[in-house]
């Protein structure tokens, strides 16, 4: 089954957006090299990659039609803990407003052996318009070395800003179009990190096998009383293109995310852990807002989506 040159271009540059972010410790060119990466598998498995979409929309569609007696309930069978824990996510979605935490991204290349770990702070704002969110790096750590090296991730507006220090350059990219909202950001396989906050119960069992995780001193978050869940991608998923598997690491009884990992197809293990959380203390907008840029650094040709470019061009000037 091929898709069009149009539908093939906007999976690449979707791509290109979350590996930016979830690759995050990765220098320049490393990055260039992931979205290299990126672009030729999309063009091998760009048939693959329609029919698991096309799959999905099939699904979804059926779903929605079919008649009470005919639709299967996806809670059926399922552990009641992990439905009260999910459903306990989504309603948070309601809840939280605002959140600000400090975070530690680790990536390890298990091929190489090779791990590193950039520290900083998330910052994420929602409102019934839009959705903000923010992440501030300020070092980078590899082996012994400590390193400053100054990232900024803002998506906001429609647009993610990503600035990097070390190479003074500020390059940015489109999530949305101009008048389309984006509250949708934080769904698994959009958001700059996978957080679970706010999915639908309902669409997380469709799109994953779910299971709890017992209680592990040696890998759990320490002194810290959680709940573990592992999501897996359900075969013909388009998240079964790019991931094996997330996991999330939730307090409890509050049910706040304080850990996040996730597997790529490639064997790469990022592990987000978040600390000093803060909820709903009515974060100002100009947190979103990066100071004006400075003289020396160079600033990227924007990038568009690749329909109604015109639009997000006139949007740049």
């Amino acid at each position: 089954m091929k898709i069009s040159l149009r539908a093939r271009e906007k999976l690449i540059v979707k791509k290109k957006i979350v590996t930016l972010v979830m690759c995050g410790m990765l220098t320049v060119t490393a990055i260039a090299m992931a979205a290299g990466g990126a672009q030729r598998k999309a063009e091998v498995s760009e048939a693959t990659r329609g029919e698991a979409t096309a799959k999905e929309d099939s699904n979804s569609s059926s779903s929605a039609t079919a008649g009470p007696s005919c639709q299967k309930n996806v809670r059926d069978g399922v552990d009641p803990e992990i439905l009260k824990t999910l459903d306990k996510l989504e309603e948070l979605g309601r809840t939280i407003k605002d959140l600000r935490a400090e975070l530690s991204l680790e990536k390890l290349e298990t091929l190489v052996d090779d791990r590193r770990t950039k520290e900083g702070r998330l910052y994420y704002q929602r409102s019934k318009e839009a959705i903000r969110f923010r992440i501030s790096f300020e070092k980078t750590r590899w082996g012994k070395q400590t390193i400053v090296d100054k990232e900024d991730f803002v998506f906001a507006d429609g647009w993610m800003i990503h600035r990097q220090g070390r190479s003074k350059r500020e390059d940015r990219y489109p999530v949305t179009r101009p008048g389309q909202a984006d509250t949708d950001l934080m769904r698994i396989g959009k958001s700059p990190l996978p957080i679970p906050i706010g999915q639908k119960t309902e669409e997380v069992l469709k799109k994953f096998e779910v299971s709890l995780i017992e209680a592990d001193e040696k890998t759990d978050p320490a002194k810290i009383k959680t709940v573990h869940l592992k999501l897996v991608p359900r075969q013909g998923t388009e998240l079964a293109m790019s991931h094996t598997r997330l996991e999330f690491w939730l307090t409890q009884p509050e049910c706040l995310p304080v850990r996040s990992q996730w597997e790529n197809d490639s064997g790469d293990i990022f592990t987000a852990d978040m600390s000093k959380l803060r909820v709903n203390k009515k974060m100002k907008k100009k947190v979103f807002k990066l100071p004006k840029l400075p003289r020396d650094y160079e600033m990227g040709d924007p990038q568009f989506l690749p329909e109604e470019s015109e639009e997000q061009r006139g949007e740049v000037r």
